[in-house]
């Protein structure tokens, strides 16, 4: 703060002045839709100014938890909806966490009915408590809601519905009655454009979701046998199912526009996977768990013919994340999205292991796979890094620098596992050791520039994918390579994976500018 600042600051002190007494009303409503509608009410006391600005609020936020008990909280409630100015809602979001009583129930369901009367367009409505709130009918022909999430309840959709405004709805942890979803409330929202189904209750039989509009789609939790998808203009699709049977998911549309495809399945189909194979081929950002790339590189095999006809399979990818235990099998369903994605840019890989891995790249019964949450941050926390040429020391007391030989081969023994350089074949009879190194040896990588692999231990596997990828990415201008550093291992553990980081540093690269980082 400068000087004259200071003085013009000291001078509306003196005058009783503040920086709100120059913002308009709608600013400082916008502001106070951040606070506890507690501290909302409490603003009454501070000038005559502000004594019915509470009132007047579009955004309340009704949180039971910040009340002792149920009489208090459903008090307050009720006080604050008989004193309000009447204006309209733009946001009403109750959060019920304890027991009620019948009476209670139908308090909650008159405030709803009140926010549906002063045309209320986002509705929050959570659900933590045992008592199940009916929600009003006239919420369900609501012309001013464009938002709608609902938690922890049962959804009973009435046969009179019409919901032209509303572009969001959010159920999660609710218990849906068969056939609702797609016979009556997709073809009453005609505008809806976000549809998020998390850990919901079925009835057995087929999930239909046909949304014209719909552009963002996320299915998380166990479904019903069938899931059919009609819908041609969406952009995002998350799938993450956890049903142990296979589930026949279908799409009735070309996904022409779809950007970002997130897949976690945790079956195994082959008709699943030859779907999901041609969804995510127009995907611009493709996330695959370790069980989805499991699944997928199984059935590879039987698509190895049209990928080989097909140079540009994959010909919008700029952005691929696979979970791997980067076994045999998963290294040819990596080499395959690449060699077919002639405009990839970034390539993350993140060694979910668990535990150790075999020789052959299989995972132990201590190896779970691990749910990811934000795919984008990873892209987004890359480019922001400072480019700086450092040393890969993989641990963080850094070696001496040393290098045992430039390009060799490394041998790895972690935990008392030998890798063996030999060649040979798989245990499933496969394509040979490390499955067809000369797969990528025409594979030139003209627009990969990032790489990073998260979760490094130093396996034969990992090691030769680095190599490959400095060898053939001719424009690669960065890779990144965290190390995992499980509690079991000893220093000689970690002078291994040292003495690993000093070859690679060391390993003929394609690239003339890449910068080799661990993190």
């Amino acid at each position: 703060m400068n000087k004259t600042q200071k003085l013009s600051l000291s001078h509306n002190v003196s005058l009783g002045m503040d920086r709100f007494t120059g913002l308009s009303w709608t600013e400082i409503h916008h502001i106070l839709s951040f606070l506890p509608i507690q501290e909302v009410v409490r603003t009454c006391v501070l000038s005559k100014r502000w004594i019915n600005i509470w009132s007047s609020v579009p955004s309340f936020h009704f949180n039971q938890k910040l009340f002792q008990t149920t009489k208090e909280f459903t008090t307050f409630v009720n006080s604050l909806l008989i004193f309000r100015d009447g204006s309209d809602f733009q946001k009403f979001h109750l959060s019920l966490v304890t027991e009620f009583q019948a009476s209670d129930i139908a308090r909650v369901d008159s405030w709803i009915t009140y926010a549906v009367r002063h045309n209320v367009q986002a509705l929050h409505i959570e659900n933590d408590c045992t008592k199940n709130v009916l929600l009003t009918p006239q919420l369900f022909s609501c012309e001013s809601l464009t938002e709608l999430r609902l938690s922890g309840n049962k959804l009973f959709v009435p046969p009179c519905i019409y919901l032209p405004a509303l572009k969001t709805l959010h159920l999660i942890s609710v218990i849906l009655k068969d056939g609702q979803l797609d016979e009556v409330l997709f073809s009453a929202s005609p505008s809806l454009e976000t549809f998020i189904l998390k850990d919901c209750d079925f009835m057995p039989g087929i999930l239909t979701i046909s949304a014209s509009k719909l552009r963002y789609l996320n299915l998380k939790g166990n479904f019903p046998s069938s899931i059919v998808i009609s819908s041609p203009n969406l952009i995002s699709l998350k799938l993450s199912i956890s049903n142990l049977r296979p589930v026949n998911i279908m799409v009735n549309e070309n996904l022409k526009s779809l950007s970002d495809a997130n897949i976690d399945l945790r079956f195994h189909s082959s008709q699943s996977t030859t779907l999901l194979i041609s969804i995510f081929k127009s995907a611009r950002y493709l996330t695959l768990s370790t069980l989805s790339a499991q699944s997928i590189s199984e059935e590879l095999h039987k698509y190895l013919s049209i990928l080989t006809c097909n140079k540009t399979l994959f010909s919008n990818l700029k952005w691929l994340k696979i979970e791997t235990l980067f076994s045999d099998h998963e290294i040819v369903l990596i080499n395959s999205i690449i060699r077919h994605s002639p405009e990839i840019e970034s390539v993350f890989l993140v060694n979910d292991m668990g535990g150790h891995i075999d020789d052959d790249g299989d995972e132990d019964e201590d190896g779970e796979d691990e749910e990811e949450d934000d795919d984008e941050e990873d892209e987004d926390e890359d480019e922001d890094e400072e480019d700086v040429d450092v040393d890969v020391d993989v641990d963080e007391g850094h070696g001496d620098g040393d290098s045992d030989g430039d390009g060799e081969d490394v041998d790895v023994d972690i935990e008392g596992e030998y890798v063996d350089d030999g060649e040979g074949e798989d245990d499933d009879g496969g394509v040979g050791h490390f499955l067809l190194e000369e797969m990528w040896s025409e594979c030139k990588l003209s627009h990969l520039k990032l790489i990073e692999i998260q979760g490094f231990c130093g396996f034969e596997n990992e090691v030769k994918m680095v190599k490959i990828f400095l060898e053939n990415a001719i424009f690669l201008e960065r890779m990144i390579i965290m190390v995992s550093e499980p509690t079991e291992w000893s220093s000689a553990d970690k002078q291994e994976i040292m003495k690993i980081g000093r070859k690679l540093l060391k390993h003929p690269r394609a690239s003339l500018i890449i910068f080799l980082h661990d993190l």
